[in-house]
């Protein structure tokens, strides 16, 4: 005990009176700075051991029998569903008319999209949506770009505007069973 005490009394002033003059450590943090960077690569974010977990290598194979999530749609969920919002101008082209003027024209026109709400998606919730399922993704959301006239800008700058996100978060996001592997997987959710 009286080695490490005499211990503490030598190095921790000297170890403060040099600290105080260079600024920024003394003798036992340049060693110890020295030997963490020789035994974690160096450079400030490289850390070699990263991912290289014992525990995850010997674990996950099991984990993976028993259940396996599908991280995508949990991020979602967390993100939660967009919120629609209405247009004031739409494309008369390329967008099916109101309901109203629906229901009053005798005529049946071809097809043209459902204008009357659009979805702004943040960029994480998009990312999210796309490694959910990519053919979904391709296939069932519908950019919002020359449909809506007015907002001439409808969402941000780091949103992305599509017209049926709040379709594609149910049937995709809500609906999905998020166990997609593992004995557990048709024990629901």
């Amino acid at each position: 005990d009286m080695f490490n005490l005499l211990t503490v009394a030598t190095l921790l002033p000297m170890e403060l009176i040099i600290g105080a003059i260079e600024g920024h450590g003394g003798p036992l943090y340049w060693l110890s700075d020295a030997v963490a960077g020789a035994l974690m690569g160096g450079g400030q974010g490289s850390n070699p051991l990263k991912g290289a977990s014992p525990t995850k290598i010997i674990t996950s194979p099991v984990a993976k029998l028993v259940i396996s999530n599908n991280k995508y749609i949990i991020n979602a969920l967390s993100l939660g569903a967009p919120t629609s919002q209405t247009p004031t101008e739409v494309n008369g082209t390329a967008c099916q008319p109101p309901a109203a003027r629906r229901l009053l024209s005798r005529r049946l026109t071809g097809g043209g999209e459902d204008c009357s709400q659009y979805f702004c998606v943040s960029e994480q919730l998009d990312t999210n949506f796309k490694k959910i399922s990519k053919t979904a993704y391709a296939e069932q959301l519908t950019k919002c770009g020359g449909l809506i006239v007015a907002p001439a800008d409808p969402c941000g700058a780091s949103e992305k505007c599509y017209l049926d996100a709040g379709a594609y978060f149910k049937a995709n996001v809500e609906e999905r069973p998020i166990i997609k592997g593992g004995f557990t997987q048709g024990a629901g959710d």
